[in-house]
């Protein structure tokens, strides 16, 4: 036992109760009672006709804090209610609540299982119904040209909602960092969404795109969550293939006007062996070499400012302190040859660091 359960049981014999066991520190946990929960059962357990005074004066605690406890040992099971005594509660059996409190977890996790196996069911006719149906589902071509932007959303997002098990996406880039950004925008959702059901997400960016600390700021958060970003200094189109079942290449790639569908396995297959083969030579972002930055803090730093963290709150994720993350920010900009800090994450992404 630990320091707070040698205190409880100095506690105890000044009252003249027996000490308490590790099984019942643990039997009150796991039902998600406090430890001042615990000891006011014991006191009453050891004493039934112990008073409220006494209580307080066990536990230290004042009168409010005993009656919240009283009530929470009712509301789990350890108190009972009856005409005895000051407090009008007795103690229950422990074996019987804990057990009590088990049978209940048991059947409300057989539900939940069946409720997942009900759910897992749905799955695979809903996805064939969407296919016959719908917008998307009621083509069969194998090639379809779309020219509106926002039915290249649509078309995009519908595939999305989706994709099973990984995405592939070469991005130029629009003609300006404005543009770039409301490209992006509306995507934040819909990527931390197939993030969050463990689809792999790996893209490749026209290193340009990462001049603006607000668009690495985003691929920082979808890093977070587990997508793959690299760049390379130009990327030949705009390109996003889901699964092995539908490519969108777009027909003008900085200019957005337009995009080509394709649903033919062999062309498929021939883009992602294109993407496949650029992507070693692609420069990872977010995955840096303790090495190639001049600070040891260096990656963790520019992955911490590109998300927009503030120097104290850097310090205190790295354990520093504020002066010591200035310092290195001071040297990121010295190697970088820039002179402000607003500066920093554009000139990391450009040369690679991020």
């Amino acid at each position: 036992m630990g320091e707070d359960d040698a205190g409880d049981r100095g506690e105890f014999r000044e009252i003249g109760l027996t000490e308490n066991s590790a099984v019942v520190i643990d039997a009150f946990r796991a039902v998600g009672l406090s430890d001042d929960c615990r000891r006011t059962w014991r006191i009453i357990y050891d004493c039934p006709y112990a008073a409220l005074p006494d209580l307080c004066a066990a536990t230290s605690l004042d009168e409010s804090a005993v009656r919240e406890c009283v009530r929470s040992l009712i509301d789990v099971g350890f108190l009972r209610t009856c005409d005895e005594g000051p407090l009008r509660v007795r103690c229950a059996d422990p074996s019987v609540v804990i057990e009590t409190h088990l049978i209940r977890r048991e059947r409300e996790a057989a539900q939940s299982a069946a409720e997942l196996v009900a759910l897992r069911s749905l799955v695979h006719p809903l996805f064939e119904e969407f296919q016959r149906g719908g917008s998307l589902g009621s083509r069969s071509t194998s090639f379809e040209v779309i020219e509106s932007i926002d039915e290249i959303r649509r078309e995009l997002y519908a595939a999305v909602d989706r994709v099973r098990s990984d995405i592939r996406t070469l991005d130029p880039g629009a003609l300006s960092e404005e543009r770039n950004l409301a490209i992006m925008q509306p995507a934040i959702g819909p990527e931390l969404e197939v993030l969050a059901r463990g689809v792999r997400d790996r893209s490749i960016l026209d290193a340009r795109i990462l001049s603006d600390p607000a668009l690495v700021a985003i691929q920082a958060e979808f890093r977070s969550h587990g997508a793959l970003v690299r760049t390379m200094p130009d990327v030949p189109c705009r390109v996003t293939i889901l699964d092995r079942a539908l490519a969108l290449v777009a027909i003008e790639p900085r200019f957005n006007k337009g995009a080509i569908l394709i649903r033919v396995p062999s062309l498929i297959d021939s883009l992602i062996f294109m993407f496949d083969g650029l992507w070693p030579t692609a420069q990872p972002v977010f995955e840096l070499d303790d090495s190639d930055v001049p600070t040891p803090r260096g990656p963790r730093i520019l992955e911490f400012m590109a998300a927009g963290m503030k120097d104290e709150k850097i310090a205190r994720a790295l354990g520093v302190g504020p002066r010591t993350i200035r310092r290195d920010i001071y040297e990121l900009k010295e190697s970088l040859g820039v002179s402000s800090r607003t500066e920093i994450v554009a000139a990391a992404a450009r040369r690679g660091w991020l």
